[in-house]
């Protein structure tokens, strides 16, 4: 009992004090939100002075400070790369074809398992990335549904 208490008092201690605990990972529900953010800053169809002014706005949006308007930069244009790769092989799977073999199918499925694990991935990234209270804020805008 006395090793639950100290453990529950650690846990809440940083919340008690104001200070955030550091997040480690998106919750599933969330990764819908983080592939559609991504996507809006990652287009690749998008001029790349577009995808500027979407990550500027984002990171005035959820007060971020320098170093984690940087940082979603990179994962920004981490996406973008994926994306392009992503559209490539999709473009040569199906590319002239009326129906596509089992095998090419699942070659679809696997490219999107792919494409799911990257947004995972960068979303876990971002949240370790910047600060506690920036991830609470972000996370906050996130669960009402915002931007």
């Amino acid at each position: 009992m006395r090793y639950k208490c100290m453990l529950l008092i650690g846990l809440t201690g940083g919340a008690l004090f104001g200070q955030s605990v550091p997040i480690s990972a998106p919750a599933p529900d969330q990764l819908a939100f983080f592939d559609h953010f991504f996507s809006l800053l990652g287009d690749p169809t998008q001029s790349p002075d577009t995808l500027q002014s979407r990550e500027q706005n984002a990171a005035l949006m959820f007060r971020f400070n320098q170093g984690e308007a940087s940082k979603l930069h990179i994962l920004a244009q981490q996406y973008l790369a994926a994306a392009l790769a992503f559209n490539q092989s999709v473009l040569a799977t199906t590319e002239n074809k009326a129906v596509l073999s089992d095998s090419e199918r699942t070659n679809l499925q696997n490219l999107n398992l792919q494409r799911e694990q990257l947004i995972a991935r960068l979303a876990t990234n971002l949240l370790q990335e910047i600060s506690p209270a920036s991830a609470a804020r972000f996370l906050a805008l996130v669960a009402k549904g915002r931007p």
